[in-house]
């Protein structure tokens, strides 16, 4: 009888057991290979967006940058696209995302996590609403749109392999 905290994950195609994955979550990120720098909008700048555009232009215009420790904790996100050229033409999934944490304050439970949550990364079954409220303040976030480098950009002068290679070293980091 297993709880989901206990169950193998699937890493690099083989079945990874629990605590070597406790062992890997400990490493700092100086021990972990860097192929492509961390790249986090800053999330009062998300709330705000009223349309998504690719990391190279959100770097252009100064809202996306390389994020490390010192600028405040990190939030991962991402989403399936629902669009062929842009993953959310809408926008509508970002809005979903956006009115999370801007009505975060007017929750009165802690947040749920999701099963999904529980059985891929043995998170507990609740997160803290306060924590996550003070955690605001300082958070960034990684928008996978946002936050990898795309290919074909308006604007991009590097070449189609040097935004192949970004890419594929982006995915890598992560």
């Amino acid at each position: 009888n297993y709880r989901s905290s206990d169950w193998p994950s699937v890493d690099n195609n083989r079945i990874q057991p629990k605590a070597e994955r406790k062992m890997e979550r400990q490493m700092s990120s100086q021990e972990r290979e860097i192929r492509y720098p961390i790249h986090a909008i800053k999330l009062s700048d998300l709330v705000s967006l009223e349309e998504l555009k690719p990391m190279q232009q959100m770097k252009k215009i100064g809202m996306v940058k390389e994020w490390d420790e010192s600028m405040g904790c990190l939030c991962f996100t991402s989403h399936q696209w629902v669009g062929g050229a842009h993953p959310d033409p809408k926008p509508a999934q970002i809005k979903v995302l956006q009115q999370f944490f801007t009505e975060l304050h007017a929750r009165t439970t802690d947040i749920s996590v999701t099963w999904e949550g529980i059985v891929f990364s043995g998170e507990t079954a609740t997160l803290s609403k306060d924590k996550l409220l003070d955690d605001t303040e300082n958070m960034w976030v990684w928008y996978d749109y946002l936050c990898v480098p795309q290919i074909g950009v308006e604007g991009d002068l590097s070449s189609r392999e040097e935004q192949v290679a970004n890419l594929q070293a982006a995915v890598q980091s992560i």
